[in-house]
């Protein structure tokens, strides 16, 4: 009865986590010069610079503010016209 349960949880808990963690390191290997990012504090801004451990991000006109790659979140989620986002 127990072993069930473990492989159950496995699969429900671990196993989804871990792959969620490796698409988001996937994701932030990526960035380029150029995305639309938000950080996990949500700071919205785009991509000008990136290093081998940090990213340059351009938050408005010559505001440009230094983030380790652990601190990117997710793409900016462009807003369809006539719709929020």
């Amino acid at each position: 009865m127990l072993a069930p349960m473990i492989v159950l949880f496995y699969f429900l808990i671990i196993r989804p986590q871990q792959k969620h963690a490796k698409e988001l390191e996937n994701f932030r290997s990526s960035l380029k010069v150029g995305d639309a990012i938000v950080t996990i504090g949500g700071v919205h801004g785009t991509v000008t610079e990136v290093a081998s451990d940090a990213v340059t991000v351009e938050v408005a006109k010559g505001v440009r503010l230094k983030f380790e790659r652990a601190a990117i979140a997710r793409m900016q989620r462009v807003a369809v016209e006539g719709t929020a986002a």
